[in-house]
């Protein structure tokens, strides 16, 4: 704990002024359908929210398909608030099936934020000390610690927005610290149970099983290792109809293929080009003639197929925090990239302002209801669209992470392998 005390105070205090004074839309959607598990007894939460009637939906601008996750999550994050309900009490199934206007004004508001989002805390905390144990020397263990606690991606995701995804994040990092140990199959394995919460690790299993070795059936194996455990977790709704068309055929988790180019034209259909698989063919293709097997590559592979995602997909800010611990490590590994790191933090936080964050009363529990100063305080897009529309600010924004996302792989990547077949050295 040398050395970290500072940074985890200074990050616990974040993490605590949000916890029990901020919600938003996404908080109030999982939370409305987590409850349903200790609340109502309902298992099957796909088909149950079809069911919904949007126009008295107390989220009705997300339809029905809002809960897009596979159903581990639902299962632990709702036994979790099961074993809490007696200090939710009966008066939360009543107030969290009410619009955000009227939730934010139940006196109960603080506490309920704060035993949703107190359990995203020990995983948070956990992703901080796996990502230092990736150093040996103090000090880039220190340095990786605070970067993690001081990080603006995962604090806004995790306890405004109340999404979890530091629980695969921490599962992902946990992956590749077995395979720094040499326990590629525990890898594998690790990187599926983090896709039981949100598919996004299934996207690196082929790195991963690119890189732990050069055999096509032990690659194939290992793919089937990490997809074991998320398969084996379908099996909790396996008699569902709509389970499966939610989690992979609903519009959040077909966003990776929105980015598109035009390519041709035949039998009366236009030809795409999806820009995501395109760029992830690049890389995996790459990986499988390039790869050196070790720790490093599965790294660099891994960050740049995360980036590329965020960059060509859809720039949701909770996405962001799948590729934070890697920009960390990155960070500490390669201090000459900083600024790529900064300008991808800072582009894709800047982007986000101008939809993500509403005005302030939408997200400040603690004092959008109790008075008007916050109800007067123009949103980042209000206060933007004096000066420029907003949609042209956040597509500039969008676009300079792309930019250094592309100028990052290249480096990171491509560059690399080019001086090493070049002079026969790693350069780094």
């Amino acid at each position: 704990m040398a050395g970290y005390q500072k940074w985890l105070v200074i990050g616990l205090i974040l993490r605590l002024l949000l916890i029990p004074t901020t919600t938003y839309g996404d908080l109030h959607a999982i939370a409305y359908a987590l409850h349903l598990l200790p609340f109502e007894g309902e298992t099957d939460i796909y088909q149950r929210l079809r069911e919904i009637n949007v126009e008295t939906s107390p989220v009705p601008s997300l339809g029905t398909d809002f809960y897009t996750y596979p159903p581990l999550s639902y299962f632990f994050f709702g036994g979790i608030m099961g074993l809490l309900r007696p200090l939710y009490t009966d008066t939360f199934s009543t107030a969290i099936a009410s619009t955000q206007a009227v939730f934010v004004t139940y006196p109960q508001i603080f506490l309920w934020l704060t035993l949703y989002k107190l359990p995203f805390l020990p995983f948070d905390l956990g992703a901080a000390f796996v990502v230092a144990k990736f150093f040996d020397d103090p000090r880039s263990k220190v340095r990786a610690f605070a970067l993690w606690m001081l990080n603006p991606a995962p604090i806004i995701a995790g306890y405004l927005f109340g999404q979890f995804d530091v629980v695969p994040a921490l599962l992902v990092l946990l992956s590749f610290l077995e395979f720094k140990r040499s326990h590629p199959w525990r890898a594998a394995f690790l990187m599926g149970v983090g896709a039981c919460f949100k598919t996004y690790p299934l996207m690196l299993l082929p790195v991963l099983a690119i890189v732990a070795t050069r055999t096509w059936w032990k690659r194939g194996l290992f793919v089937l290792a990490g997809l074991a455990p998320f398969v084996l977790s379908l099996q909790l709704l396996r008699g569902s109809p709509a389970a499966l068309d939610v989690i992979f055929n609903s519009n959040p988790a077909q966003r990776i293929f929105q980015s598109t180019i035009t390519l041709g034209y035949a039998l009366d259909m236009t030809g795409y080009v999806y820009v995501f698989v395109l760029f992830y063919c690049i890389v995996l293709l790459h990986g499988w003639f390039r790869t050196k097997g070790d720790l490093e590559d599965l790294l660099r592979y891994s960050l740049a197929v995360l980036l590329l995602a965020f960059a060509f997909s859809f720039s949701h800010l909770q996405w962001l925090t799948w590729s934070v611990p890697l920009i960390i490590l990155d960070w500490v590994r390669n201090p000459r990239n900083q600024v790529i790191h900064l300008t991808l933090l800072g582009t894709a936080i800047l982007a986000s302002l101008t939809w993500q964050f509403g005005p302030p009363q939408e997200f400040l529990a603690a004092f959008g209801p109790k008075c008007d100063i916050p109800k007067s305080c123009p949103s980042f897009s209000e206060f933007l669209a004096y000066y420029m529309e907003p949609v042209h600010f956040a597509n500039i924004m969008r676009s300079i992470f792309a930019g250094a996302t592309l100028y990052w792989v290249y480096i990171s990547i491509f560059k690399v392998e080019r001086r090493e077949v070049i002079n026969g050295q790693d350069p780094t």
